[in-house]
């Protein structure tokens, strides 16, 4: 509360970036969902990524006289895990009202601001163990363009999984976008196209977007790859994965000091 400047920071992050993509995307695209999942990654990421770093001498002292990983973990997932929450639900909130995602897009607002909040979590997480490998804050930040770019190149925006080589979709099965992308898409029923018309958009069901990315497991019509629940279940356990690594890399680092 006392770095007013960088809760400043944090605060206009969404509303920001929120404004840009209304600026340029005047119906929920598929390439707007996948903005609005990457930038709550990013929220996660670029919240947590210092965290471990910035008090660890003060952690290694308190440790010595008895406060355990768990609360100290904990506390640190507590505080930032809320903030990035508000980030989160802010941002996709704002555009399902300016992009009028409830109407003919079908967009449930209570599951897509669920699947943005698990994605920033997912990428608080990240964030949380990377900052508990490295010990500058320089060398931390320095890590996440390479994290992100791999998740905004294998996750079917850019290439088509049906088009990918086997390597690059072998990769795809590790990357965190991949399925938080997918999720999103799966919030609502349409998704809106260009026409030939200028400024003009039309409508396409779900399942043709997701025919079109390469996120279907075979070509049925009835096919929709993973489901929702697959896919929240999949996020949420890469949550807990990650913040176990980093409690035993933070327990690991406390008794080698």
């Amino acid at each position: 509360l006392r770095d007013r400047t960088g809760l400043l920071v944090l605060g206009l992050q969404p509303p920001v970036l929120a404004c840009v993509m209304w600026a340029v995307f005047p119906a929920p695209t598929t390439r707007m969902l996948f903005m609005m999942a990457l930038s709550c990654m990013w929220f996660g990421m670029s919240a947590s990524v210092r965290e471990l770093i910035s008090d660890r001498v003060i952690w290694q002292r308190e440790h010595r006289i008895g406060v355990g990983v768990v609360p100290y973990v904990g506390s640190k997932l507590l505080v930032m895990g809320a903030v990035v929450a508000l980030q989160c639900a802010g941002l996709n909130l704002f555009l399902h009202v300016a992009l009028g995602m409830g109407g003919e897009y079908a967009f449930d607002p209570v599951l897509s601001v669920l699947v943005c909040v698990l994605t920033g979590w997912v990428g608080m997480a990240v964030g949380f163990f990377t900052s508990s490998w490295w010990t500058s804050s320089e060398a931390a930040v320095g890590t996440l363009p390479l994290l992100l770019i791999p998740q905004i190149t294998f996750s079917s925006v850019m290439v088509s999984m049906r088009d990918m080589e086997p390597l690059a979709k072998a990769f795809t099965w590790v990357t965190i976008q991949r399925y938080a992308f997918d999720a999103i898409i799966k919030c609502g029923e349409m998704v809106a196209i260009p026409t030939y018309g200028r400024g003009e958009w039309d409508s396409q069901p779900v399942n043709g977007a997701l025919y079109k990315l390469g996120l279907k497991f075979t070509d049925r019509a009835d096919d929709i790859g993973f489901s929702l629940q697959q896919l929240i279940a999949i996020l949420a356990g890469i949550i807990v994965v990650l913040v176990v690594a980093t409690m035993l890399k933070v327990w690991h680092r406390a008794r080698q000091s």
